[in-house]
């Protein structure tokens, strides 16, 4: 059963500052470090916060838009240090690919984020892959590291190529050539 006092409740642009074993219920919540996204967090994933796990404050959890949290800490698990070893080797893991993206063109590096953002919260319909319209083009356009502007011109090219759909939402279309282009689900 769920204690009310278990709840956190996030609003738009709200910092998550409580230590532990997170889920989160509703929402979605961006984990960054230095304005580069490393990923991001829905309904139903668990995550893990603490000053060992934090790296000198460097992470930061934002949420996207109203979230609803669930601390999970006190509940009891055999699995916790299994756990918080695999969230570190995760944080880890995107940090270093960060790095691995920043020498490759800007548009394959958006399209790597993109990739990446529809794994970590993309909805699945039929064959395409749907990001949920928490993003705005600025923000889209820091994680690429190019203007906006020129991020529009890779939009167009996207659409052209059949990437992504014509559409206002960032629709990826053929799911599995993405997985086939970028690897399968991270």
């Amino acid at each position: 059963m769920i204690n009310e006092k278990d709840l956190i409740y996030l609003r738009k642009g709200d910092k998550v500052t409580e230590s532990g074993e997170l889920s989160v219920i509703k929402g979605y919540i961006e984990c960054t470090t230095s304005d580069k996204l490393l990923c991001f967090i829905g309904p139903g994933s668990v995550f893990l916060t603490s000053d060992r796990l934090n790296f000198s404050n460097a992470i930061v959890y934002e949420a996207k838009c109203d979230a609803i949290l669930l601390e999970t800490s006190g509940i009891e698990s055999n699995d916790s240090f299994n756990t918080e070893k695999k969230w570190h080797d995760y944080i880890l893991m995107q940090i270093f690919s960060k790095f691995e993206i920043l020498y490759l063109p800007a548009k394959e590096r958006l399209l790597n984020i993109l990739f990446q953002i529809a794994n970590d919260i993309g909805h699945h319909v039929v064959s395409d892959c749907y990001i949920p319209g928490i993003l705005v083009q600025r923000e889209l356009a820091e994680y690429a590291n190019c203007t906006r502007e020129y991020l529009s011109t890779i939009r167009k090219e996207l659409v052209s190529d059949g990437w992504i759909a014509n559409s206002k939402q960032w629709v990826l279309l053929d799911w599995k050539r993405w997985q086939r282009e970028f690897g399968m689900d991270i």
